[in-house]
Protein backbone atom coordinates (compact mmCIF):
# COMPACT_ATOMS: atom_id res chain seq x y z
CA UNK A 1 0.00 0.00 0.00
CA UNK A 2 2.79 2.55 1.04
CA UNK A 3 4.62 2.33 -1.98
CA UNK A 4 2.09 2.58 -3.99
CA UNK A 5 1.37 6.27 -2.75
CA UNK A 6 3.10 8.26 -4.92
CA UNK A 7 1.60 11.67 -3.59
CA UNK A 8 0.67 13.70 -0.34
CA UNK A 9 -2.48 11.75 0.81
CA UNK A 10 -4.44 12.52 3.86
CA UNK A 11 -8.20 13.07 5.29
CA UNK A 12 -10.41 15.42 7.52
CA UNK A 13 -11.74 13.72 10.63
CA UNK A 14 -13.01 15.41 13.80
CA UNK A 15 -10.82 16.96 16.56
CA UNK A 16 -12.22 13.78 19.33
CA UNK A 17 -10.42 11.44 17.20
CA UNK A 18 -7.52 12.86 16.78
CA UNK A 19 -4.77 10.67 18.07
CA UNK A 20 -7.33 7.54 16.29
CA UNK A 21 -6.81 9.37 13.32
CA UNK A 22 -2.84 9.89 13.75
CA UNK A 23 -2.46 6.59 14.14
CA UNK A 24 -4.56 5.48 11.00
CA UNK A 25 -2.76 8.14 9.19
CA UNK A 26 0.70 5.86 9.75
CA UNK A 27 -0.67 2.71 9.74
CA UNK A 28 -2.06 3.29 5.61
CA UNK A 29 0.99 5.76 4.36
CA UNK A 30 -1.00 8.63 5.04
CA UNK A 31 0.49 11.83 5.34
CA UNK A 32 -1.54 14.01 6.27
CA UNK A 33 -4.46 15.17 9.38
CA UNK A 34 -6.98 18.15 9.25
CA UNK A 35 -8.55 18.07 12.45
CA UNK A 36 -11.99 19.13 11.81
CA UNK A 37 -13.56 21.68 14.57
CA UNK A 38 -16.69 22.11 12.76
CA UNK A 39 -18.41 19.06 14.22
CA UNK A 40 -21.09 20.83 16.70
CA UNK A 41 -18.92 24.41 16.33
CA UNK A 42 -16.18 22.89 18.16
CA UNK A 43 -14.00 25.51 19.89
CA UNK A 44 -10.34 25.49 20.23
CA UNK A 45 -10.51 25.39 23.73
CA UNK A 46 -11.60 21.41 22.22
CA UNK A 47 -8.15 20.87 23.27
CA UNK A 48 -6.51 21.06 26.59
CA UNK A 49 -3.04 21.73 27.06
CA UNK A 50 -2.32 18.34 27.59
CA UNK A 51 -4.35 17.06 24.26
CA UNK A 52 -2.15 19.71 22.72
CA UNK A 53 1.00 18.22 23.91
CA UNK A 54 0.01 14.55 22.92
CA UNK A 55 -0.64 15.08 19.96
CA UNK A 56 1.65 17.32 18.74
CA UNK A 57 4.41 14.78 19.70
CA UNK A 58 2.56 11.82 18.67
CA UNK A 59 2.31 13.40 15.34
CA UNK A 60 5.59 14.02 15.08
CA UNK A 61 6.63 10.71 15.82
CA UNK A 62 4.85 9.12 13.28
CA UNK A 63 5.43 11.63 10.54
CA UNK A 64 1.92 12.65 10.54
CA UNK A 65 1.47 16.61 9.16
CA UNK A 66 -1.37 18.31 11.04
CA UNK A 67 -3.60 21.35 9.69
CA UNK A 68 -7.39 22.79 11.17
CA UNK A 69 -10.39 22.98 9.52
CA UNK A 70 -12.20 25.77 11.07
CA UNK A 71 -15.73 25.91 11.92
CA UNK A 72 -18.03 27.82 8.93
CA UNK A 73 -19.81 29.82 11.69
CA UNK A 74 -16.80 32.22 11.55
CA UNK A 75 -17.63 34.99 9.14
CA UNK A 76 -14.71 37.73 9.00
CA UNK A 77 -16.51 39.41 6.35
CA UNK A 78 -19.52 40.08 8.96
CA UNK A 79 -21.00 43.86 7.99
CA UNK A 80 -22.05 43.77 11.43
CA UNK A 81 -18.50 44.72 13.05
CA UNK A 82 -19.33 42.99 17.06
CA UNK A 83 -19.74 39.83 14.73
CA UNK A 84 -16.62 40.64 12.46
CA UNK A 85 -14.30 41.16 15.54
CA UNK A 86 -15.75 38.26 17.48
CA UNK A 87 -14.96 35.87 13.77
CA UNK A 88 -11.23 37.59 14.08
CA UNK A 89 -10.61 37.12 17.52
CA UNK A 90 -11.71 33.12 17.68
CA UNK A 91 -9.55 32.37 14.16
CA UNK A 92 -6.51 33.88 15.84
CA UNK A 93 -6.73 31.48 18.77
CA UNK A 94 -7.22 28.62 16.07
CA UNK A 95 -4.20 30.34 15.03
CA UNK A 96 -2.63 30.59 17.71
CA UNK A 97 -3.24 26.87 18.99
CA UNK A 98 -2.53 25.63 15.56
CA UNK A 99 1.24 26.95 15.89
CA UNK A 100 2.13 24.99 19.08
CA UNK A 101 0.61 22.09 17.49
CA UNK A 102 3.32 22.50 14.61
CA UNK A 103 0.14 22.62 12.06
CA UNK A 104 0.99 24.29 8.65
CA UNK A 105 -2.13 25.71 8.18
CA UNK A 106 -5.95 26.92 8.54
CA UNK A 107 -8.44 25.89 6.32
CA UNK A 108 -10.98 28.69 6.77
CA UNK A 109 -14.15 29.65 4.75
CA UNK A 110 -14.29 33.23 3.37
CA UNK A 111 -17.36 34.04 4.92
CA UNK A 112 -21.13 34.94 4.03
CA UNK A 113 -22.73 38.24 2.97
CA UNK A 114 -26.80 39.78 2.67
CA UNK A 115 -27.09 40.48 -0.79
CA UNK A 116 -29.18 43.65 -0.18
CA UNK A 117 -30.20 45.74 -2.23
CA UNK A 118 -27.96 44.75 -4.63
CA UNK A 119 -25.67 41.54 -4.83
CA UNK A 120 -22.96 42.86 -6.77
CA UNK A 121 -22.46 46.06 -4.83
CA UNK A 122 -23.02 44.14 -1.41
CA UNK A 123 -20.56 41.05 -2.46
CA UNK A 124 -17.46 44.19 -3.35
CA UNK A 125 -18.11 45.38 -0.26
CA UNK A 126 -17.82 41.68 1.67
CA UNK A 127 -14.52 40.97 -0.06
CA UNK A 128 -12.99 44.37 1.04
CA UNK A 129 -13.83 43.87 4.69
CA UNK A 130 -12.57 40.14 4.22
CA UNK A 131 -9.39 41.24 3.21
CA UNK A 132 -8.99 43.82 5.79
CA UNK A 133 -10.07 40.80 8.40
CA UNK A 134 -7.44 38.45 7.22
CA UNK A 135 -4.91 41.02 7.04
CA UNK A 136 -4.91 41.01 10.20
CA UNK A 137 -4.97 37.33 10.76
CA UNK A 138 -1.72 37.32 8.59
CA UNK A 139 -0.05 39.16 11.63
CA UNK A 140 -0.60 36.47 13.80
CA UNK A 141 0.05 33.40 10.99
CA UNK A 142 3.18 35.02 10.37
CA UNK A 143 4.52 34.71 14.01
CA UNK A 144 3.17 31.38 14.40
CA UNK A 145 4.36 30.26 11.69
CA UNK A 146 0.76 29.09 10.30
CA UNK A 147 -0.86 29.66 6.71
CA UNK A 148 -4.47 29.99 6.20
CA UNK A 149 -5.92 28.60 3.78
CA UNK A 150 -9.23 29.77 2.51
CA UNK A 151 -11.78 27.31 0.70
CA UNK A 152 -14.02 27.30 -2.10
CA UNK A 153 -17.61 27.55 -1.91
CA UNK A 154 -20.80 26.14 -3.84
CA UNK A 155 -22.73 28.67 -5.18
CA UNK A 156 -25.96 29.57 -3.44
CA UNK A 157 -29.19 28.63 -5.60
CA UNK A 158 -30.44 32.23 -6.84
CA UNK A 159 -33.57 33.27 -4.62
CA UNK A 160 -31.38 32.91 -1.23
CA UNK A 161 -31.10 35.41 0.97
CA UNK A 162 -27.07 34.99 1.36
CA UNK A 163 -24.70 34.53 -0.84
CA UNK A 164 -21.13 32.67 -0.14
CA UNK A 165 -17.86 34.91 -0.72
CA UNK A 166 -15.44 32.56 -2.44
CA UNK A 167 -18.04 30.43 -4.57
CA UNK A 168 -16.48 31.62 -7.90
CA UNK A 169 -13.10 32.38 -9.33
CA UNK A 170 -13.23 36.09 -8.95
CA UNK A 171 -13.41 36.53 -5.84
CA UNK A 172 -10.16 34.79 -5.18
CA UNK A 173 -8.48 36.73 -8.08
CA UNK A 174 -9.82 40.29 -5.76
CA UNK A 175 -8.31 38.63 -2.73
CA UNK A 176 -4.79 37.59 -3.71
CA UNK A 177 -4.59 40.77 -5.99
CA UNK A 178 -4.84 42.48 -2.44
CA UNK A 179 -3.13 40.79 -0.65
CA UNK A 180 0.71 38.82 -1.25
CA UNK A 181 1.17 36.85 1.47
CA UNK A 182 3.29 33.52 1.86
CA UNK A 183 1.11 32.48 4.40
CA UNK A 184 -2.10 33.06 2.60
CA UNK A 185 -3.48 30.72 -0.38
CA UNK A 186 -6.50 28.66 -1.49
CA UNK A 187 -7.88 25.34 -0.46
CA UNK A 188 -9.00 23.38 -3.84
CA UNK A 189 -12.28 22.04 -3.32
CA UNK A 190 -12.68 19.65 -6.11
CA UNK A 191 -16.72 18.98 -5.39
CA UNK A 192 -17.25 22.69 -4.51
CA UNK A 193 -15.58 23.84 -7.73
CA UNK A 194 -17.08 21.29 -9.78
CA UNK A 195 -20.31 23.29 -8.35
CA UNK A 196 -19.20 26.32 -9.86
CA UNK A 197 -16.84 27.07 -12.95
CA UNK A 198 -15.00 23.96 -12.86
CA UNK A 199 -12.03 22.35 -11.17
CA UNK A 200 -10.06 22.79 -13.99
CA UNK A 201 -10.58 26.25 -14.18
CA UNK A 202 -9.75 26.80 -10.97
CA UNK A 203 -6.61 25.29 -11.61
CA UNK A 204 -6.40 27.07 -14.30
CA UNK A 205 -6.76 30.57 -12.73
CA UNK A 206 -5.53 29.90 -9.28
CA UNK A 207 -2.84 26.99 -8.85
CA UNK A 208 -0.30 29.17 -8.11
CA UNK A 209 -2.23 29.89 -5.35
CA UNK A 210 -3.55 26.95 -4.51
CA UNK A 211 -2.06 25.59 -0.56
CA UNK A 212 -4.05 22.12 -0.15
CA UNK A 213 -6.97 20.31 -1.78
CA UNK A 214 -9.86 18.08 -0.87
CA UNK A 215 -11.11 15.41 -2.90
CA UNK A 216 -14.52 14.32 -3.54
CA UNK A 217 -16.72 14.35 -6.20
CA UNK A 218 -20.65 14.75 -7.44
CA UNK A 219 -22.90 15.39 -10.52
CA UNK A 220 -23.29 19.21 -10.15
CA UNK A 221 -26.19 19.56 -8.43
CA UNK A 222 -26.12 18.39 -4.28
CA UNK A 223 -22.76 18.94 -2.89
CA UNK A 224 -23.14 15.26 -1.09
CA UNK A 225 -19.18 14.08 -1.26
CA UNK A 226 -19.43 11.41 -3.34
CA UNK A 227 -16.34 8.69 -4.13
CA UNK A 228 -14.32 9.47 -6.83
CA UNK A 229 -15.97 8.38 -9.94
CA UNK A 230 -19.29 8.26 -9.20
CA UNK A 231 -19.60 11.83 -10.33
CA UNK A 232 -18.73 13.86 -13.35
CA UNK A 233 -15.29 15.35 -12.48
CA UNK A 234 -13.04 14.26 -15.39
CA UNK A 235 -9.79 12.98 -12.59
CA UNK A 236 -7.93 12.17 -15.63
CA UNK A 237 -7.61 15.33 -16.47
CA UNK A 238 -7.68 16.69 -12.70
CA UNK A 239 -4.80 15.02 -12.34
CA UNK A 240 -3.60 15.57 -15.82
CA UNK A 241 -3.46 19.22 -14.74
CA UNK A 242 -2.42 18.92 -10.93
CA UNK A 243 0.69 17.36 -12.91
CA UNK A 244 1.53 19.81 -15.15
CA UNK A 245 1.15 22.01 -12.05
CA UNK A 246 3.70 20.28 -10.36
CA UNK A 247 1.73 20.15 -7.33
CA UNK A 248 3.43 18.66 -4.49
CA UNK A 249 1.26 19.95 -1.65
CA UNK A 250 -1.54 17.92 0.47
CA UNK A 251 -4.73 15.28 -0.88
CA UNK A 252 -6.91 15.53 1.70
CA UNK A 253 -10.12 13.20 1.41
CA UNK A 254 -13.90 14.37 1.89
CA UNK A 255 -15.30 11.49 0.24
CA UNK A 256 -18.22 10.19 1.82
CA UNK A 257 -18.92 6.50 2.70
CA UNK A 258 -15.15 5.00 2.09
CA UNK A 259 -11.78 4.82 3.88
CA UNK A 260 -9.61 7.42 3.22
CA UNK A 261 -6.97 5.42 2.54
CA UNK A 262 -8.56 3.23 0.10
CA UNK A 263 -10.00 6.95 -1.19
CA UNK A 264 -6.16 7.91 -1.88
CA UNK A 265 -6.00 4.70 -3.48
CA UNK A 266 -8.39 5.79 -5.51
CA UNK A 267 -7.00 8.97 -6.56
CA UNK A 268 -3.66 7.30 -7.07
CA UNK A 269 -4.68 5.27 -9.72
CA UNK A 270 -6.27 8.23 -11.74
CA UNK A 271 -2.70 9.83 -11.83
CA UNK A 272 -1.53 6.81 -13.32
CA UNK A 273 -4.42 6.04 -16.01
CA UNK A 274 -2.85 7.05 -18.84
Amino acid sequence: MHSKLTHEYGFTDFVDNTIEAIEYAHSNGLRFLEINFSKKKSPVSALSDEQIILIKNRAFELGITLSFHIPFTENISDIVPFGRNKSIKTLRSFIRVAGKLNANSITIHPGIFYWFPVEKVMREKSLVRLVKGLKELLITCSEENVKIALENLVPIPQGSEFFFLGDNVDDFKFIFKNIQSEFLGLCLDTGHANMAEGVETYIKELGDHILTLHFHDNLKVNDNHMVIGEGNINWELVCERLTELKYTGPLISECRDIEPHKAAQLFEEKFHSK
